[in-house]
């Protein structure tokens, strides 16, 4: 298996509107949506034979029709970095993702929950729910067909969910995914992340033979996943 580099800092925010993407919103009573966030998410696909491997999880070198995964938001000591949590397709010796998530964002210094979905070569597009630590939350992508995508993230705990509707020209549908990713050079400790109901297709990931990925910088390991037990691993950090 291969490794990523670090996305780039510089890609800027669309919104939704500017792409014409069709958006549908469910939202509980009492459920409010945070203020927009400011963070730029950028764009990145998974390199083979690269020296560092900005991806840690499970990929598994196929597509599909739907990939998912549910996990819970870790509390992160923040020493002022980015990781993110997602699903999704492609990506992974291809040139396009198609993928939702949430940030695990401590530039500030304090960290911020921040969910995207992103279709690279497009950049990455946040949507302004509120999620924390603590909160259990389910992403899941559809390729619908051709390159037409559903990507929908749930707060069960905060009880909202969002589904974007979006094509992307170039969509391989070659591989899936569930993976924690490192946005910069380090990655803040993050204590572990247990992702369970990790599927393709309505079968878990370990019915297919789904490769493990190691965050690392140079010789450095810094967050790896346990052993893969049906549609459960756990992702641990290791250093910073």
């Amino acid at each position: 298996m291969s490794a990523a580099p670090s996305r780039s800092v510089t890609r800027r925010v669309f919104s939704a509107a500017a792409l014409g993407i069709g958006v549908f919103l469910t939202l509980a009573a009492g459920a409010t949506p945070a203020a927009a966030a400011a963070h730029p998410h950028p764009a990145d696909t998974q390199v083979r034979n690269h020296a560092d491997s900005a991806w840690g999880g499970y990929a598994i070198e196929r597509g599909g029709t739907t990939v998912t995964t549910t996990w819970v938001n870790p509390t992160v000591k923040c020493a002022g970095n980015v990781n993110s949590v997602w699903a999704g397709f492609d990506g992974y010796g291809t040139n396009t993702v198609e993928q939702i998530g949430i940030d695990l964002d401590c530039s500030s210094g304090q960290a911020q929950y921040l969910p995207w979905y992103e279709m690279y070569p497009r950049d990455s597009i946040y949507f302004t729910e509120t999620t924390r630590a603590g909160d259990t939350m389910t992403a899941t992508v559809v390729h619908n067909s051709g390159t037409s995508y559903t990507l929908t993230l749930a707060d069960r705990t905060q009880n909202w969910s969002r589904t974007f509707h979006d094509s992307l020209s170039g969509a391989q549908d070659a591989t899936a995914e569930v993976i924690m990713e490192r946005l910069d050079t380090h990655v803040d400790n993050f204590g572990s992340v247990t992702f369970t109901n990790c599927q393709l297709d309505g079968k878990s990931f370990a019915s297919y033979a789904a490769q493990s990925v190691v965050i690392t910088h140079g010789s450095t390991q810094q967050a790896k996943p346990g052993a893969l037990s049906g549609g459960t691993f756990k992702m641990t950090w290791l250093h910073i």
